[in-house]
This record gives structure tokens, C-alpha cells and sequence, in this order.
């Protein structure tokens, strides 16, 4: 499996995700565990995955942080529930950065134990091609290059947890 999309409640009154969560936990326990996958999943907004333990398992947890207080509140939920499942390792990225303030204020703020592995500026050309129902991939080169940086910072991480472990 390359890509595999699992949908939402589509309309009021279908009922919950429930067969979709336990499918897509059962899945990646098996990738993960047994199979030593790599998986990146992109979880939809809210906490009800970790509610669920759908990520428990997982090597590290990157929570997606807009400038925001509230936003904030919700990377320290995340952190919480995440330890409360088990997962050790978080970092957090800072989405649509308007100004370089934004980012010291954040990465003073963000929970504890929760690495701050980079920002990404905002993007009109972005939010044109999400808004056109395009792709974002190779839009911004400024945010594609904060990216790769966060990568390399998250693999860092996880390796060095791994080489204190050995």
C-alpha cells in the first residue's frame, strides 16, 4: 500500500468513524510492529485518534502548530494524550508564519518535551493551489525547503534516541 485514504463522516447522521479507526489501527500496529514499516500518516484535525490509540506505536508524533494560543492548547493536548499512549518522541512544526516574531513566541511555548523542528512561511501560491484543488507539491520552493529541513531535524531525533537505546 502506497496511499490509502480513509474516509470521514460524509453527511449528519451516517454515524461514527468507528470501523474506519479500528481498521486503520489494526493496520498500522501490523505495518509498524510486525513489518518495521516506515508509515507517515496525516491524521485529521482533532484528538479523537489519539483517543482511540490509532498512533499508539508510532517512533515519534509531529503536531502541525498555527500561531495561535489556541492552537497551542491543542499541541499540549496532543503531547499529553500521546504520552498517555505510550509515544515518546514529538516535535512540533509552525505552519503559515507571517512574521519571524511568531516563531520565537511559539518555540517558547511549546510544551514540554515537544522538539521545535522548524517553521513554514505562509504561502499564497499554496492556499491558490489548495483552494484550486491542485497540488501542492512543487508550489513553494521556500516551503518545500522548510520541510526537508524538519525531516532531516526529525529523523535526527529519532536517531538519537535510537543510538542512546543501543
Amino acid at each position: 500500500v502506497r496511499l490509502l485514504v480513509l474516509g470521514g463522516i460524509r453527511g449528519g447522521g451516517q454515524g461514527c468513524a468507528c470501523p474506519q479507526g479500528t481498521f486503520l489501527k489494526a493496520m498500522m500496529r501490523h505495518l509498524m510492529l510486525e513489518r518495521q514499516e516506515v508509515l507517515l500518516v496525516d491524521m485529521e484535525a482533532g484528538l479523537e485518534f489519539l483517543g482511540r490509540a490509532s498512533v499508539m506505536g508510532t517512533d515519534a508524533l509531529v503536531i502541525v502548530v498555527e500561531p495561535g494560543r489556541r492552537s497551542l492548547e491543542t499541541a499540549e493536548a496532543i503531547a499529553q494524550m500521546g504520552r498517555d499512549i505510550g509515544i515518546k518522541r514529538f516535535g512540533a512544526i509552525l505552519n503559515k508564519v507571517t512574521d519571524p516574531g511568531q516563531v520565537e513566541i511559539i518555540r517558547a511555548s511549546l510544551p514540554k518535551g515537544v522538539e521545535f523542528l522548524g517553521s513554514m512561511p505562509y504561502s499564497p501560491a499554496l492556499q491558490k493551489a489548495d483552494l484550486e484543488g491542485r497540488a501542492v507539491f512543487g508550489v513553494d520552493d521556500r516551503v518545500e525547503a522548510a520541510l526537508a529541513d524538519a525531516k532531516r531535524k526529525l529523523e535526527s531525533l529519532i536517531a538519537a534516541d535510537a543510538a542512546a537505546k543501543a
